[in-house]
Parts: structure tokens; sequence; C-alpha cells
């Protein structure tokens, strides 16, 4: 079994944001022709902007900083994307995240950069992602009989304060899952980790 999943090192929960008619955000600058396709099917449905390289719609790699400036974290430097992925991201009610490879427990970064931003990720990758996530905290887009039975159920969840609501019902309820387990043994935490490891060995003295 490969698992490969990146999470920052403590959970956001970004639920005061007055969200606007864009409903998905969507970023990628690796442009695989399956994965483009896919994204172009769904976002052509959809209010949605896209950044990175492919199938951008916004007029630039870096215009997250333009729509949203308080993303920028220093203006004295030159802005790179990564540096505003979850500030953006949160703006969005959803994030469209599908994976490079769809097989078995590869889960990566996509979903869970999605999760921390406060979004709900529309996800599209391994068919056991549930091991991996909150209950009821993502979209599975594998499971619609169509794109546009897809776009429907975003477009009307996005209507329906209650029923959006549950899916971050974990946020509030502290229900994980296997989810507490998968960021403890992810790659963003293993610096935290092996700090905490070296402080109870008596630090630089160890």
């Amino acid at each position: 079994m490969m698992v490969r999943t990146i999470f920052l090192t403590k959970p956001k929960v970004m639920m005061n944001f007055v969200f606007q008619d864009t409903l998905v955000y969507w970023s990628s600058s690796r442009c695989l022709p399956q994965r483009n396709e896919l994204a172009k099917k769904l976002l052509s449905l959809l209010p949605h902007h896209s950044f990175g390289k492919c199938l951008n719609s916004v007029g630039g790699l870096d215009m997250a900083l333009s729509l949203y400036p308080k993303c920028m974290r220093d203006a004295k430097e030159a802005p790179k994307w990564w540096d505003h992925l979850h500030c953006a991201m949160s703006h969005y009610k959803f994030v469209l995240a599908i994976e490079n490879t769809m097989t078995e427990s590869y889960v990566t970064e996509k979903l869970f950069y999605a999760l921390d931003s406060g979004a709900i990720p529309i996800y599209f990758g391994a068919p056991d992602v549930w091991n991996f996530v909150p209950p009821h905290s993502i979209i599975d887009g594998t499971q619609f009989s169509s794109m546009d039975e897809l776009a429907n159920y975003i477009k009307s969840l996005a209507n329906d304060p209650v029923a959006y609501a549950e899916y971050h019902a974990w946020r509030r309820c502290g229900v994980l899952g296997n989810y507490g387990k998968t960021r403890a043994a992810s790659l963003d935490t293993l610096p935290c980790r092996l700090c905490e490891a070296v402080s109870r060995k008596n630090g630089r003295n160890a």
C-alpha cells in the first residue's frame, strides 16, 4: 500500500469568510491531459477561478494576490504561488482536487490543503479516500453518474446553508475517523515531530 500525504502542522478552520459568488477554486501547473480534460468538463459548468498554468482563467499565475491582497506574505519579495495557496482557497466554498494518479491509497496534499483552508474538496482520486479524511467532509466526484449531475449537486449544496454546514460538522464536533492518525504520519508534520523528539532528549545538547 502506498500513501503519500502532506499536511500543514495544524488544521485551520476558516468559517467566518463571506464567500463570493465564484464557487470553485482550482490550481494546477502540471498539465496532465486526463486531469485537464476532467477539470475542463466540470469547471465549464460552474462559476470558478482557475489559477496556475493549466486552464488559467484569471489572467496570470499570481492573480490570487491581486484578488486577495491580504494573502501576500512579504511585499518586498517576489510572490510565490505556494505563499498564498491556502489563503486564496479559503475564499471559496469548494476546491477541486484531482490526483495525478487515481489508485488506491494514493492521497496527496491536493486534498488536504483544501480541507485545511476551510473549503469542501471536490475530489477525484483514490477509491479508498474515506480511510484518510473525516466523515462527510468531501465530495467524491467519482460517485456521480455525470459531470452535469455533480455540478447540479454542488450548486444545490452552495444554496443550502444547512446542507453545506453538514460538511463542516467534523470541525466542530471533532469526529475525525482516521484523519488524526493520517496527519500524525504525514510528511508536513515530520519537522515538528523531529523537534519534539530532540526536545525530549534535552534539546541541542542531546
